[in-house]
Formats: structure tokens, sequence, C-alpha cells
């Protein structure tokens, strides 16, 4: 990306919080673009990785693109995580309308898998982990990412509602939804492969334990 070959006109800092990398990259400082979507190219790439056929390297480019248009646009004490979060949901559904042709994609009913035939670009060793990811791809697209926002990117409410542009009360709902949903989907994923059903507490430990095994599977390359 022609970002990442720009020198920065600033003095380096041990430590620049989110806030500052925008505001010196917002006067000029590409450098600091560099290093800010740097720090958050693994939430971007693992949020279209369990989504896609195959490497999602042109949708998390389109992000970037996007957000490097638009970064004039972020509000003042926002979260920047989030912000390139709903650029990614975006181009997400965008590429779903368009590049898949859906013609009437609505996330509240269609699910990944129905889009999708093609296994996920995420790779996991654990049986329950790549059985709770086939559950995760059978639920409502809607419902889907909220648990992923909550669980591996773990998002305050407010946040979360921000990417998905909800009302916080109405993402709290959806993620009692969603968890239910996860568990009724996922015993369904087990009993076919002829897995014993899990618990509510086993699948909850179980999605949480997938961002940090996701953290060391997932080791997307760039320059």
């Amino acid at each position: 990306m022609w970002l990442w070959r720009t020198a920065s006109r600033y003095p380096a800092r041990a430590v620049d919080n989110d806030e500052d990398l925008l505001e010196r990259w917002r006067t000029g400082d590409l450098a600091s673009g560099q290093t800010l979507l740097r720090r958050h190219f693994r939430s971007v790439y693992t949020f279209f990785a369990n989504k896609v056929s195959g490497p999602p390297d042109d949708l998390i480019q389109e992000t970037f693109r996007a957000c490097v248009e638009s970064r004039g646009n972020i509000r003042d004490g926002s979260s920047f995580r989030a912000y390139l979060l709903t650029i990614a949901r975006r181009e997400l559904y965008r590429s779903y309308r368009t590049r898949m042709k859906v013609e009437e994609f609505d996330p509240s009913r269609i699910s990944v898998s129905q889009l999708l035939a093609s296994p996920t670009a995420i790779l996991v060793k654990e049986e329950h982990q790549r059985h709770l990811l086939q559950a995760l791809r059978q639920l409502p697209l809607e419902l889907q990412l909220v648990l992923e926002l909550t669980y591996w990117e773990q998002l305050p409410a407010a946040e979360a509602a921000e990417v998905l542009e909800l009302p916080v009360g109405t993402l709290k709902s959806r993620l009692r939804r969603a968890r239910e949903a996860l568990r009724e989907t996922f015993a369904e994923v087990a009993q076919a492969a002829g897995i014993n059903n899990a618990s509510a507490d086993d699948i909850d430990r179980w999605v949480e334990s997938l961002r940090e095994e996701l953290a060391i599977r997932v080791k997307p390359s760039h320059g």
C-alpha cells in the first residue's frame, strides 16, 4: 500500500495512542497513518477471514483506502477501531451485493454459509473451535457480527453498536439472541459430527478462546 512507504516528518514516540496518531495523520503525517492502520490490521483481517472465500486482501485494501480517503470524517473522541470496522462492514456488504450478485441481501436473514461454498480462511486446530466457526457461519450475518465484535474484538457495547449502526439497546438485545442462536446451532453441528452436546458455559468459553487462537493462527502479511 502506498501509505506504508512514506517517511514521517514527526519525531517517533515510544507509545502513541490512536487519538494522537489520528491527529498527526490528519495534519499530513502519513507515517502516523501507517502506524495506526498497522496497529488494527489484524482486526480487519480477522473480520473478513470468517466471511469470505480465500484471502481477504482485496477487501482489506478497499477498507484501508476508504479509511484514508475519509479520515477527516472521524468524530473527535470516537474509537478509530470502531470506525475502521464500520468501513469494513460496509465493504463486506457491498461485496456481497455486487461481486457475489446477491439480489436480496438481508443480513438479518442470510448467513455466510448460504453465500459461500468454500471454507473459511481461518484455520484452527481444535475440533470444537472448527465446529464453532461452522456454527457462526450458519447464523444470520448480523448475529454473527454481534458475537465476533463482542467476543473477538471485545468492543464495548457502544462501539459495537457504532460498527453495526444500531442503538445500544438494540445491540444488547441482539447479543442475547445471538448467544442463544449460537448454542442451538452449535448443538446441531456437534450432533451431526457425533460430538456430545456442550453446556452453554462451555460454548461461551470456547468462543472467547477463539480470540487467543486467532491471534496465533491468523498471521497476515503486508508491506
